[in-house]
């Protein structure tokens, strides 16, 4: 697995643009079923420009065991020509049946977010497949994901992204990823490739809170 992840890195990195992320994901409990995620992101053009600023918030209810729906925003603000922007999406994760110590998760995602240009911005409908390796007991959690993009307005599908990546457990509820991320313009020549590290941590409910919803 993890051979087939660094050869597809290798082979994928060789051409077009490039772009760095570095960002901080923390998740808090808000109740039994909601949650916050709060995720600065620093973006740079080829390791030393600054490219943009990103702040992702997100608000997720555990609808079922192995469903949930949420609501984002992310506010952006492009250094090269101050441009300021707002994006919102509506979305659901969706687990699915585990293939051994592998997890099978889905996303569906309806959102006005471009993930590189403004000048590209429109209404799409997301569909996203996540396969991770995830054996308890283990630091380790490499896993891949595809992404395809259906834009409302043209009626079809314009863009996909594959990502594929390592998370490295470094403590109780942190979580460093590092990945790469190439997104793919499907009627036209263009692509677009993405290195990211990622420090994630969650926060824990508080034993008073967690009493006084099993009330």
């Amino acid at each position: 697995f993890l051979s087939l992840v660094f050869c597809t890195i290798g082979g994928n990195a060789q051409s077009g643009d490039f772009y760095v992320s570095t960002a901080i994901d923390i998740s808090l409990p808000l109740s039994k079923n909601f949650k916050l995620g709060v995720k600065p992101d620093l973006r740079f053009n080829r390791f030393n420009n600054y490219e943009e600023y990103r702040l992702n918030l997100d608000l997720q209810y555990q609808l079922l065991k192995w469903a949930e729906i949420g609501a984002g925003y992310r506010y952006g603000e492009i250094a090269k020509n101050s441009i300021k922007y707002s994006r919102y999406s509506l979305f659901s994760n969706i687990d699915l049946p585990s293939i051994g110590a592998f997890k099978n998760s889905g996303k569906i995602t309806y959102s006005n977010e471009n993930d590189f240009e403004t000048d590209d911005a429109t209404n799409y409908l997301r569909y996203k497949y996540k396969l991770e390796y995830n054996k308890k007991d283990a630091f380790f959690f490499p896993y891949i994901s595809y992404e395809w993009f259906r834009s409302q307005e043209l009626e079809a599908f314009d863009k996909r992204r594959f990502e594929c990546g390592m998370g490295i457990d470094v403590g109780k509820r942190q979580l460093v990823t590092i990945f790469y991320q190439k997104q793919t313009w499907l009627l036209r020549d263009k692509h677009r490739s993405l290195w990211g590290i990622e420090y994630a941590y969650k926060f824990k409910k508080s034993k008073k809170k967690a009493k006084d919803e099993s009330k």
